[in-house]
């Protein structure tokens, strides 16, 4: 079975959509049809950097025929061969000397970061922020700030404001899930202090 420990500043941070990350998590198998530039796309919306020579989580390289990529959480690099655009082989290797180190049937695809900001997206955050009580100029700026940069510093706070309804990390768990609350006063006392703390950065960013 799978076990979760988390603090209650994780259990209460909203996270995305679960519905809209599983969207994002995609396989591909030997044998399938692949678009070297639509996959080379994907990867990039989804977080992943291009370069000439994978060597870290998070990277790509295209090169003619052959996508390799650094999926994260996983110990090795994938490398995938196509012939025009039918998948030949899938072989992991690694990244350190660039060595195959084995032949696999597939592999899965995540994300590397949790949101794709795309035109509805944004749109959503707008009008969250609008609802919020922010001005219609003050939410266009925000937004317009956002789409320049998608990977600026401070951006996953409004990850929230993606989606029309707040998400935890026990949509995550499944609704057979059992959840066991250790100290329930100190709990209480913390959720508190955490409201606290939010309301003060929302209203710092509302200053600025």
């Amino acid at each position: 079975p799978l076990i979760v420990v988390a603090p209650l500043r994780a259990l209460l941070t909203p996270v995305p959509d679960p519905a809209y990350l599983s969207q994002q998590i995609f396989t591909l198998a030997t044998g399938e049809h692949l678009d070297p530039q639509a996959a080379a796309d994907r990867l990039a919306a989804a977080g992943y950097l291009r370069v000439p020579t994978v060597t870290v989580h998070g990277e790509f390289a295209l090169r003619g025929e052959v996508l390799d990529l650094f999926v994260p959480g996983q110990d090795q690099a994938v490398r995938i061969t196509l012939d025009f655009d039918e998948i030949t082989g899938i072989r992991s290797f690694d990244p350190l000397d660039q060595g195959s180190t084995g032949s696999l049937p597939g592999v899965t695809i995540t994300p590397c970061r949790e949101v794709s900001f795309n035109a509805g997206l944004l749109e959503n955050v707008r009008a969250g922020l609008r609802e919020q009580g922010f001005g219609e100029e003050e939410a266009a700026e925000r937004v317009s700030a956002i789409a320049d940069d998608t990977e600026s510093g401070g951006v996953e706070l409004f990850y929230p404001l993606c989606f029309p309804e707040q998400h935890s990390l026990l949509g995550y768990l499944g609704k057979a899930a059992r959840v066991f609350l250790v100290d329930g006063d100190r709990l209480a006392s913390n959720a508190a202090a955490l409201r606290k703390e939010h309301l003060e950065l929302f209203r710092r960013a509302r200053s600025r």
